[in-house]
């Protein structure tokens, strides 16, 4: 990788102006952070595009491990720079994960409406939970 070969070299003004997007805001020794990132997002799409002929409950539980491995990688690692930022991130990998795990009763096909109706207002909760949450990080 690019980062690695230049991993000595972070702080120089010319590799900072070609590849800093890719590191700056991390901690020094979390470098390569964005691409073990990108690595989890590209493991969730692979998972839906790739396994399509497998049973959807299986795809959700290979998103929920991915989900639960990151969250505890990212909660012991704190890899950013600001704790706001650390905060930001488990938050968002916590309301992936309550999501996948909500979406997963959802695939029995053996709810009730009731049933139905408060795991839809758990997702809507939580997904809102975040979005203010980061609204008020943000700005």
């Amino acid at each position: 990788s690019i980062l690695y070969y230049y991993r000595n070299a972070l702080k120089d003004p010319e590799v900072q102006a070609k590849y800093g997007f890719l590191y700056k805001g991390f901690k020094e020794r979390f470098y390569y952070w964005e691409i073990s990132i990108a690595g989890r997002k590209i493991i969730i799409i692979s998972i839906a595009v790739f396994l399509f002929h497998i049973n959807r409950s299986i795809q959700a539980l290979l998103c929920f491990g991915t989900f639960a491995i990151a969250y505890r990688i990212q909660e012991v690692s704190k890899p950013y720079q600001t704790e706001p930022l650390n905060a930001l991130e488990v938050r968002s990998l916590f309301v992936g994960l309550l999501t996948v795990y909500c979406g997963l009763f959802f695939l029995t096909g053996e709810l009730e409406a009731t049933s139905k109706l408060i795991l839809f207002f758990i997702i809507l909760g939580v997904n809102l939970y975040f979005f203010f949450y980061w609204i008020m990080r943000v700005f």
